[in-house]
């Protein structure tokens, strides 16, 4: 047996190893995403090498813990002289079984959706797949069709229900995590050591009622069609511009326009028989701003035109689509629409993401329309990008400096990122990315009522993620900032390449911690340095709490 100081040694290193065992299984699941959705065939093969080096690490690392672990039980020889079924860390397992950390939705928490198909449950270490042993009580379908899952990430498992529909009305649901295994069966780590028996629950509130949550669906799936046959009328639109005389329109383009204008009529008529989307609040609000919700997103200042993942939602952002479509009707600003009085009438909220190009470089009147709208008593939602306005020439910091926010020209990283590192920010949209930045709830000491706008904006909400994101400038006394990056994460500075908004390298400019998410104390506005924290893989992206923020900002803009 190794001496205590030798033991206490081996301990040190062995934590060492896992913590960089559990990094470098989460690196190679987001190559894998990476490498699916990869369309160039060179980037594609650069992606497959490096995740095969990746893997040859983490095989190098793993042959190192089974030595460490046979070195601390006493065991002479190697990994193969262990008894069939039975490995060196069976031996000192008494005490750190694989344990659960982590669940979504959290132990505890109350007035969760009905309409939630999916939990999440993180151990404290990578798990073996194919399932394992979990059993329930209130209503959350586990039978032969519920899925159990972790190939996303090996240390988080997705429990997918196998009963459609919404869960019982304010029902506590209990979950239990092995609880009648044997050793070495049900849930059970890389080494074949079966995780600790708990407990947690949650308890469902009374929405969406099912009424809602029918039309709902049916609400986001006819919007999603809107949306995509706008995005083609628009298409035939340009090209009927091609041509100088009308009458050299080809006839088959002007069925094809017509066809759809048919359409979307039809889709539109269907979507205003639907039943009225439940009511935000009891308490009027301003005469201009009417009390049903409805809430407008803006898809016509080149949202569409950024790579890989857009905040359109027929794109990255049909998710919180759907979110929104059970808190009221969603709408949209598309094809050539510009921002006026008239387009946000009408509407309880507006959510306005950057687009790329200089399409967001928004008119003097469009920006007076805004402020009215806000002036009036409307949620304002602004989601920006990496470097801010600067390099994609856009001007939303007109906007926000009457609210007391304006868009820094740089991008936040995770401890340790290089300046070579800024030029990934373009492609980087998921939340397993290299580049994604852990934001927590601010603590400092504030007055009312900016504490109060903070509390709602962060309420239930313990982290979240945050990926190409500049920095946020907040004004005390008008705005409060509500998440940021931790302390040690780096914020880059890009260097121009001569005169103009092209980037030739980015530099560090300091460490953090920097305000990503922040809100003015005087009006219904909420400022955010990423609009991709809001994707569909952010939202649907297990214990980080991208959804539950989204939700509050909801609430709040709406309320």
């Amino acid at each position: 047996m190794p001496t205590a100081a030798t033991e206490k040694h081996l301990k040190t290193q062995l934590d060492e190893l896992q913590r960089r065992y559990d990094a470098l299984t989460k690196r190679i699941s987001a190559l894998d995403t990476d490498v699916g959705r990869e369309l160039d065939s060179e980037r594609k093969l650069v992606l497959e090498e490096r995740r095969a080096d990746l893997a040859a690490e983490r095989d190098r690392v793993l042959a190192d813990l089974t030595e460490i672990e046979f070195r601390l039980s006493g065991t002479q020889g190697t990994a193969t002289d262990a008894a069939p079924g039975r490995t060196a860390r069976d031996s000192q397992r008494g005490k750190t079984a694989p344990m659960v950390v982590g669940t979504d939705p959290p132990n505890g928490a109350t007035n969760v959706p009905r309409d939630l198909m999916t939990i999440h449950i993180q151990f404290d270490r990578p798990m073996a797949p194919g399932g394992g042993s979990l059993s329930q009580k209130g209503g959350f379908g586990l039978g032969n069709k519920a899925i159990l899952d972790n190939t996303a990430d090996p240390a988080i498992y997705t429990v997918t229900r196998d009963n459609p529909g919404l869960l019982p009305t304010n029902t506590s649901i209990t979950f239990t995590v092995n609880p009648d295994d044997p050793p070495g069966t049900g849930f059970v780590d890389l080494q074949g050591v079966s995780a600790e028996t708990c407990r947690f629950s949650f308890t469902t509130g009374a929405e969406p009622t099912d009424k809602e949550w029918v039309a709902a669906q049916e609400r986001a799936s006819l919007q999603r069609q809107l949306a995509e046959l706008r995005e083609n009328l628009r298409l035939i639109e340009e090209r009927k511009s091609q041509f100088v005389q009308e009458t050299d329109v080809p006839l088959q383009l002007i069925k094809e326009e017509r066809g759809i204008q048919a359409r979307i009529a039809d889709l539109e008529q269907r979507l205003r028989a639907l039943p009225a989307a439940s009511q935000t609040s009891s308490e009027p609000g301003p005469a201009a701003i009417p009390k049903a919700a409805s809430i407008l997103f803006d898809e016509a200042h080149g949202q569409d035109r950024w790579f890989v993942e857009a905040p359109t939602i027929n794109k990255g952002y049909s998710r919180i689509a759907a979110i929104t479509a059970v808190r009221g009707r969603v709408a949209f600003l598309s094809g050539g629409a510009v921002i006026s009085d008239a387009t946000l009438s009408g509407h309880r909220a507006f959510v306005l993401p950057m687009g790329p190009q200089g399409k967001t470089q928004l008119a003097d009147d469009e920006i007076r329309a805004v402020r009215a709208f806000v002036r009036a008593g409307g949620g304002l939602l602004v989601l920006s990008a990496y470097t801010g306005d600067w390099h994609h020439e856009a001007n939303l910091n007109r906007l926000l400096e009457e609210y007391g926010i304006v868009f820094n020209r740089d991008v936040v990283m995770p401890a340790n990122a290089k300046p070579g590192d800024g030029f990934s920010q373009g492609a980087d949209c998921l939340p397993t990315s290299p580049s994604a930045v852990e934001v927590l709830p601010v603590e400092d000491e504030i007055g009312q009522p900016a504490a109060n706008v903070r509390a709602a904006l962060v309420k239930d909400v313990a982290s979240a993620l945050a990926v190409s994101s500049c920095s946020l400038y907040v004004a005390e006394g008008v705005a409060v900032s509500v998440l940021q990056s931790r302390p040690d994460s780096v914020i880059l500075e890009p260097v121009p390449l001569g005169v103009g908004i092209h980037i030739q390298r980015y530099m560090e400019r300091g460490l953090g911690p920097a305000t990503v998410l922040a809100a003015s104390t005087r009006s219904k506005v909420v400022v955010a340095g990423s609009w991709k924290m809001f994707l569909d893989a952010f939202i649907d992206h297990p214990l980080c709490g991208n959804q539950q923020l989204f939700r509050n900002i909801l609430a709040w803009l709406l309320d």
